[in-house]
Protein backbone atom coordinates (compact mmCIF):
# COMPACT_ATOMS: atom_id res chain seq x y z
CA UNK A 1 0.00 0.00 0.00
CA UNK A 2 1.41 3.35 -1.08
CA UNK A 3 -0.27 6.47 0.34
CA UNK A 4 -0.94 9.42 -1.93
CA UNK A 5 1.25 11.50 0.39
CA UNK A 6 4.29 9.45 -0.66
CA UNK A 7 4.36 11.76 -3.66
CA UNK A 8 5.65 14.51 -1.37
CA UNK A 9 8.60 12.27 -0.44
CA UNK A 10 9.51 11.91 -4.13
CA UNK A 11 9.02 15.63 -4.75
CA UNK A 12 9.66 17.74 -1.62
CA UNK A 13 8.13 20.90 -3.10
CA UNK A 14 4.78 19.08 -3.16
CA UNK A 15 4.85 17.74 0.40
CA UNK A 16 1.61 18.08 2.37
CA UNK A 17 0.89 20.50 5.21
CA UNK A 18 -1.73 18.11 6.62
CA UNK A 19 -1.09 15.67 9.45
CA UNK A 20 -0.81 12.14 8.08
CA UNK A 21 -2.93 9.53 9.88
CA UNK A 22 -1.76 6.63 7.71
CA UNK A 23 1.77 5.38 6.96
CA UNK A 24 3.31 6.38 3.64
CA UNK A 25 4.02 2.72 2.86
CA UNK A 26 2.74 -0.57 4.26
CA UNK A 27 4.44 -3.66 2.79
CA UNK A 28 3.93 -7.30 3.70
CA UNK A 29 5.32 -10.58 2.44
CA UNK A 30 2.31 -12.71 1.57
CA UNK A 31 3.19 -16.31 0.88
CA UNK A 32 -0.46 -17.30 1.33
CA UNK A 33 -2.90 -15.39 -0.85
CA UNK A 34 -6.54 -15.33 -1.88
CA UNK A 35 -6.89 -14.18 -5.49
CA UNK A 36 -10.08 -13.44 -7.39
CA UNK A 37 -10.41 -14.05 -11.12
CA UNK A 38 -13.23 -11.65 -11.96
CA UNK A 39 -13.38 -12.71 -15.61
CA UNK A 40 -14.48 -16.20 -14.56
CA UNK A 41 -15.98 -15.28 -11.18
CA UNK A 42 -13.70 -17.67 -9.31
CA UNK A 43 -11.49 -17.50 -6.20
CA UNK A 44 -8.26 -19.45 -5.87
CA UNK A 45 -5.58 -19.66 -3.21
CA UNK A 46 -1.81 -20.09 -2.96
CA UNK A 47 0.35 -21.63 -0.25
CA UNK A 48 -1.54 -22.64 2.87
CA UNK A 49 -4.74 -21.12 1.44
CA UNK A 50 -4.82 -23.36 -1.63
CA UNK A 51 -7.61 -25.50 -0.18
CA UNK A 52 -9.45 -22.81 1.80
CA UNK A 53 -13.06 -21.80 1.23
CA UNK A 54 -12.32 -18.24 0.07
CA UNK A 55 -15.78 -16.85 0.84
CA UNK A 56 -15.67 -18.14 4.41
CA UNK A 57 -12.12 -16.81 4.83
CA UNK A 58 -13.16 -13.35 3.66
CA UNK A 59 -16.11 -13.14 5.99
CA UNK A 60 -14.26 -14.38 9.10
CA UNK A 61 -14.33 -12.94 11.73
CA UNK A 62 -17.58 -11.26 10.72
CA UNK A 63 -20.23 -11.38 13.41
CA UNK A 64 -23.17 -13.62 12.50
CA UNK A 65 -25.36 -11.16 14.41
CA UNK A 66 -24.09 -8.00 12.67
CA UNK A 67 -23.82 -8.38 8.85
CA UNK A 68 -20.94 -6.43 7.33
CA UNK A 69 -21.69 -2.92 6.15
CA UNK A 70 -21.75 0.68 7.35
CA UNK A 71 -24.19 3.03 9.04
CA UNK A 72 -24.40 6.77 9.74
CA UNK A 73 -22.87 7.89 6.45
CA UNK A 74 -21.98 11.55 6.61
CA UNK A 75 -20.43 13.86 4.04
CA UNK A 76 -17.68 15.95 5.62
CA UNK A 77 -17.75 18.73 3.02
CA UNK A 78 -20.89 20.74 2.34
CA UNK A 79 -21.93 20.94 -1.32
CA UNK A 80 -21.42 24.70 -1.28
CA UNK A 81 -17.88 24.31 0.05
CA UNK A 82 -16.96 21.76 -2.60
CA UNK A 83 -18.44 23.88 -5.38
CA UNK A 84 -16.52 26.88 -4.02
CA UNK A 85 -13.37 24.74 -4.27
CA UNK A 86 -14.24 23.96 -7.89
CA UNK A 87 -14.57 27.71 -8.57
CA UNK A 88 -11.18 28.35 -6.97
CA UNK A 89 -9.65 25.55 -9.03
CA UNK A 90 -11.13 27.06 -12.20
CA UNK A 91 -9.62 30.44 -11.25
CA UNK A 92 -6.17 28.82 -11.11
CA UNK A 93 -6.81 27.25 -14.51
CA UNK A 94 -7.97 30.59 -15.97
CA UNK A 95 -4.80 32.22 -14.63
CA UNK A 96 -2.67 29.66 -16.48
CA UNK A 97 -1.49 28.06 -13.23
CA UNK A 98 -2.56 24.57 -14.37
CA UNK A 99 -4.80 22.75 -16.84
CA UNK A 100 -6.70 20.27 -14.67
CA UNK A 101 -7.10 19.61 -10.93
CA UNK A 102 -8.60 16.50 -9.36
CA UNK A 103 -10.59 17.78 -6.39
CA UNK A 104 -11.80 15.31 -3.76
CA UNK A 105 -13.84 15.22 -0.57
CA UNK A 106 -14.37 12.57 2.09
CA UNK A 107 -17.36 10.72 3.48
CA UNK A 108 -17.29 8.91 6.82
CA UNK A 109 -19.34 6.10 8.30
CA UNK A 110 -19.36 3.62 11.18
CA UNK A 111 -18.22 0.06 10.49
CA UNK A 112 -20.65 -2.79 11.03
CA UNK A 113 -19.30 -6.34 11.16
CA UNK A 114 -15.75 -6.90 9.90
CA UNK A 115 -13.47 -5.04 7.53
CA UNK A 116 -13.07 -8.23 5.49
CA UNK A 117 -16.83 -8.51 5.22
CA UNK A 118 -17.03 -4.92 3.98
CA UNK A 119 -14.44 -5.73 1.31
CA UNK A 120 -16.42 -8.79 0.26
CA UNK A 121 -19.55 -6.63 -0.12
CA UNK A 122 -17.60 -3.98 -2.05
CA UNK A 123 -16.52 -6.68 -4.47
CA UNK A 124 -20.16 -7.66 -4.96
CA UNK A 125 -21.29 -4.05 -5.43
CA UNK A 126 -18.47 -2.67 -7.56
CA UNK A 127 -17.17 -5.77 -9.41
CA UNK A 128 -13.73 -4.07 -9.57
CA UNK A 129 -11.23 -4.86 -12.29
CA UNK A 130 -8.34 -4.07 -9.93
CA UNK A 131 -9.62 -4.67 -6.40
CA UNK A 132 -7.13 -5.31 -3.58
CA UNK A 133 -7.18 -5.58 0.20
CA UNK A 134 -4.53 -5.19 2.89
CA UNK A 135 -4.91 -5.17 6.69
CA UNK A 136 -2.71 -4.85 9.75
CA UNK A 137 -2.79 -3.87 13.42
CA UNK A 138 -1.02 -0.76 14.70
CA UNK A 139 -0.98 0.17 18.39
CA UNK A 140 -3.95 -2.11 18.98
CA UNK A 141 -6.05 -0.51 16.22
CA UNK A 142 -7.11 -2.57 13.22
CA UNK A 143 -6.28 -0.90 9.88
CA UNK A 144 -7.63 -2.05 6.53
CA UNK A 145 -7.53 -0.65 3.01
CA UNK A 146 -10.38 -2.20 1.03
CA UNK A 147 -9.99 -1.05 -2.55
CA UNK A 148 -12.64 -1.79 -5.18
CA UNK A 149 -10.73 0.10 -7.86
CA UNK A 150 -11.61 -0.05 -11.55
CA UNK A 151 -8.34 1.62 -12.56
CA UNK A 152 -4.86 0.24 -13.28
CA UNK A 153 -1.96 2.53 -12.38
CA UNK A 154 1.06 0.42 -13.31
CA UNK A 155 1.56 -3.07 -14.68
CA UNK A 156 5.19 -4.11 -15.20
CA UNK A 157 6.22 -7.35 -16.91
CA UNK A 158 9.76 -8.18 -15.75
CA UNK A 159 10.31 -10.58 -18.66
CA UNK A 160 9.57 -8.08 -21.44
CA UNK A 161 10.12 -4.92 -19.31
CA UNK A 162 6.81 -3.66 -20.69
CA UNK A 163 5.00 -1.02 -18.58
CA UNK A 164 1.28 -0.29 -18.97
CA UNK A 165 -1.01 2.30 -17.40
CA UNK A 166 -4.78 2.78 -17.92
CA UNK A 167 -5.86 6.29 -16.80
CA UNK A 168 -9.59 7.01 -16.41
CA UNK A 169 -11.34 10.32 -16.93
CA UNK A 170 -15.04 10.79 -17.61
CA UNK A 171 -17.96 9.21 -15.73
CA UNK A 172 -21.68 8.75 -16.36
CA UNK A 173 -24.28 7.22 -14.02
CA UNK A 174 -26.54 5.68 -16.67
CA UNK A 175 -25.54 3.10 -19.25
CA UNK A 176 -27.86 4.93 -21.65
CA UNK A 177 -25.45 7.90 -21.55
CA UNK A 178 -22.72 6.14 -23.54
CA UNK A 179 -23.14 8.37 -26.59
CA UNK A 180 -23.21 11.48 -24.39
CA UNK A 181 -19.94 10.50 -22.69
CA UNK A 182 -18.30 9.57 -25.99
CA UNK A 183 -19.21 12.89 -27.66
CA UNK A 184 -18.39 15.14 -24.67
CA UNK A 185 -15.53 17.44 -25.67
CA UNK A 186 -14.92 18.31 -22.03
CA UNK A 187 -14.50 14.66 -21.01
CA UNK A 188 -12.38 13.95 -24.09
CA UNK A 189 -10.03 16.84 -23.29
CA UNK A 190 -9.84 15.77 -19.64
CA UNK A 191 -8.62 12.30 -20.55
CA UNK A 192 -6.32 13.59 -23.28
CA UNK A 193 -4.50 15.81 -20.78
CA UNK A 194 -3.89 12.89 -18.42
CA UNK A 195 -2.75 10.67 -21.29
CA UNK A 196 -0.18 13.31 -22.21
CA UNK A 197 0.94 13.51 -18.57
CA UNK A 198 1.35 9.73 -18.32
CA UNK A 199 3.23 9.62 -21.63
CA UNK A 200 5.59 12.25 -20.28
CA UNK A 201 6.07 10.39 -16.97
CA UNK A 202 6.83 7.07 -18.70
CA UNK A 203 9.15 8.76 -21.21
CA UNK A 204 11.44 9.71 -18.32
CA UNK A 205 12.27 6.06 -17.64
CA UNK A 206 11.40 4.15 -20.83
CA UNK A 207 13.40 3.48 -23.99
CA UNK A 208 13.30 6.32 -26.50
CA UNK A 209 10.50 5.78 -28.98
CA UNK A 210 8.87 2.95 -27.01
CA UNK A 211 6.13 4.97 -25.31
CA UNK A 212 2.87 4.92 -27.23
CA UNK A 213 -0.85 5.38 -26.73
CA UNK A 214 -2.13 1.89 -27.46
CA UNK A 215 -5.77 2.94 -26.96
CA UNK A 216 -6.60 6.68 -26.87
CA UNK A 217 -10.16 6.36 -25.52
CA UNK A 218 -12.55 3.52 -24.73
CA UNK A 219 -15.91 3.64 -22.96
CA UNK A 220 -16.20 0.84 -20.39
CA UNK A 221 -18.90 -0.36 -18.03
CA UNK A 222 -17.81 -0.83 -14.41
CA UNK A 223 -19.70 -1.98 -11.34
CA UNK A 224 -22.95 -3.91 -11.06
CA UNK A 225 -26.56 -2.80 -11.58
CA UNK A 226 -28.73 -2.06 -8.56
CA UNK A 227 -32.50 -2.00 -8.17
CA UNK A 228 -32.17 0.61 -5.43
CA UNK A 229 -32.64 4.17 -6.71
CA UNK A 230 -29.63 6.46 -6.37
CA UNK A 231 -27.10 3.88 -5.20
CA UNK A 232 -26.48 1.75 -8.27
CA UNK A 233 -22.79 1.05 -8.80
CA UNK A 234 -22.90 0.35 -12.54
CA UNK A 235 -21.33 3.35 -14.27
CA UNK A 236 -19.56 4.24 -17.50
CA UNK A 237 -15.89 5.25 -17.50
CA UNK A 238 -13.70 6.61 -20.30
CA UNK A 239 -10.29 4.93 -20.26
CA UNK A 240 -7.04 5.06 -22.23
CA UNK A 241 -4.04 2.72 -22.42
CA UNK A 242 -0.45 3.99 -22.48
CA UNK A 243 2.54 1.68 -22.60
CA UNK A 244 6.30 1.69 -22.97
CA UNK A 245 9.45 -0.40 -22.41
CA UNK A 246 11.40 0.33 -19.22
CA UNK A 247 15.09 0.99 -19.84
CA UNK A 248 17.48 -1.76 -18.73
CA UNK A 249 19.28 0.61 -16.33
CA UNK A 250 16.06 1.66 -14.56
CA UNK A 251 14.68 -0.09 -11.46
CA UNK A 252 11.16 -0.12 -10.04
CA UNK A 253 12.11 2.56 -7.51
CA UNK A 254 12.91 4.98 -10.34
CA UNK A 255 9.73 3.95 -12.19
CA UNK A 256 7.65 4.86 -9.13
CA UNK A 257 9.54 8.12 -8.56
CA UNK A 258 8.83 9.14 -12.16
CA UNK A 259 5.14 8.28 -12.19
CA UNK A 260 3.74 8.46 -8.64
CA UNK A 261 1.14 9.60 -7.68
CA UNK A 262 -1.11 8.64 -10.60
CA UNK A 263 -1.84 11.48 -12.98
CA UNK A 264 -5.58 10.77 -13.11
CA UNK A 265 -6.02 11.70 -9.45
CA UNK A 266 -3.73 14.74 -9.47
CA UNK A 267 -4.02 16.74 -12.69
CA UNK A 268 -1.61 18.62 -14.91
CA UNK A 269 1.08 19.79 -14.51
CA UNK A 270 1.44 17.27 -11.72
CA UNK A 271 3.75 18.96 -9.20
CA UNK A 272 1.98 22.33 -9.34
CA UNK A 273 -1.40 20.62 -9.04
CA UNK A 274 -0.24 18.61 -6.01
CA UNK A 275 0.62 21.93 -4.36
CA UNK A 276 -2.83 23.32 -5.18
CA UNK A 277 -4.58 20.17 -3.95
CA UNK A 278 -2.84 20.62 -0.61
CA UNK A 279 -4.34 24.12 -0.37
CA UNK A 280 -7.82 23.30 -1.68
CA UNK A 281 -8.36 20.12 0.38
CA UNK A 282 -8.49 20.19 4.16
CA UNK A 283 -7.15 16.73 4.95
CA UNK A 284 -4.45 14.23 4.17
CA UNK A 285 -5.62 11.80 1.49
CA UNK A 286 -3.73 8.85 2.99
CA UNK A 287 -4.02 5.62 0.94
CA UNK A 288 -6.92 7.11 -1.06
CA UNK A 289 -5.56 8.14 -4.48
CA UNK A 290 -2.40 6.18 -3.73
CA UNK A 291 -2.01 2.53 -4.77
CA UNK A 292 -2.61 -1.01 -3.56
CA UNK A 293 -1.07 -3.97 -5.33
CA UNK A 294 1.68 -6.56 -5.45
CA UNK A 295 5.35 -7.01 -6.26
CA UNK A 296 5.77 -10.64 -7.25
CA UNK A 297 8.68 -13.04 -6.88
CA UNK A 298 9.42 -12.97 -10.61
CA UNK A 299 9.81 -9.17 -10.56
CA UNK A 300 6.37 -8.33 -11.99
CA UNK A 301 4.53 -5.38 -10.44
CA UNK A 302 0.85 -4.48 -10.48
CA UNK A 303 -0.62 -1.44 -8.73
CA UNK A 304 -4.13 -0.04 -8.87
CA UNK A 305 -5.24 3.55 -8.40
CA UNK A 306 -6.81 3.47 -4.93
CA UNK A 307 -10.18 5.01 -5.80
CA UNK A 308 -13.53 3.44 -4.77
CA UNK A 309 -11.57 2.61 -1.63
CA UNK A 310 -12.68 2.29 2.00
CA UNK A 311 -10.08 3.24 4.62
CA UNK A 312 -10.90 1.52 7.90
CA UNK A 313 -9.36 2.36 11.27
CA UNK A 314 -11.05 0.61 14.17
CA UNK A 315 -14.78 1.13 13.61
CA UNK A 316 -14.42 4.28 11.49
CA UNK A 317 -14.70 4.11 7.71
CA UNK A 318 -13.51 6.87 5.37
CA UNK A 319 -14.54 6.81 1.74
CA UNK A 320 -13.46 9.69 -0.49
CA UNK A 321 -14.57 10.66 -3.99
CA UNK A 322 -13.43 13.24 -6.50
CA UNK A 323 -13.74 14.77 -9.96
CA UNK A 324 -11.36 16.25 -12.50
CA UNK A 325 -11.80 20.03 -12.78
CA UNK A 326 -11.07 21.74 -16.10
CA UNK A 327 -11.74 25.22 -17.51
CA UNK A 328 -15.38 24.56 -18.48
CA UNK A 329 -16.33 22.48 -15.45
CA UNK A 330 -19.74 23.15 -13.96
CA UNK A 331 -19.39 23.11 -10.14
CA UNK A 332 -22.80 21.52 -9.53
CA UNK A 333 -22.20 18.83 -12.15
CA UNK A 334 -18.79 18.03 -10.64
CA UNK A 335 -20.36 17.68 -7.18
CA UNK A 336 -23.00 15.36 -8.58
CA UNK A 337 -20.30 13.27 -10.31
CA UNK A 338 -18.63 12.68 -6.95
CA UNK A 339 -21.92 11.42 -5.53
CA UNK A 340 -22.23 8.95 -8.41
CA UNK A 341 -18.81 7.60 -7.46
CA UNK A 342 -20.03 7.12 -3.87
CA UNK A 343 -22.42 4.40 -5.06
CA UNK A 344 -20.35 1.50 -3.64
CA UNK A 345 -20.41 3.08 -0.16
CA UNK A 346 -24.17 3.70 -0.34
CA UNK A 347 -24.63 0.08 -1.32
CA UNK A 348 -23.02 -0.93 2.00
CA UNK A 349 -25.39 1.14 4.14
CA UNK A 350 -27.55 -0.65 6.67
CA UNK A 351 -30.24 0.86 8.86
Amino acid sequence: MLSYDLGGAFESTASSRHRATWPLVAAFQTRDQLIHDREHGAWWGTGALAEVDATRMLLTPASPVVPAGVRDIRIETAPEAYMSGVARAKAHIAAGDCYQINLTHAMRATLLGSARGVFARLLEAADPWHGAYVEWNDAGVHHAVASASPELFLEFDAGTRRVRTRPMKGTRRSLEQRDELWSSEKERAELHMIVDLMRNDLSRVCEVGSVRVASPRTIEQHGTPSSLPGIGTSILQATALVEGKLRDDVGLDALLAATFPPGSITGAPKIRVMQLIDVLEERSRGPYCGCVGGLFDNGDLELNVAIRTALIQGNEVEYAVGAGIVADSDPKAEWEETLVKAGPLRALERG
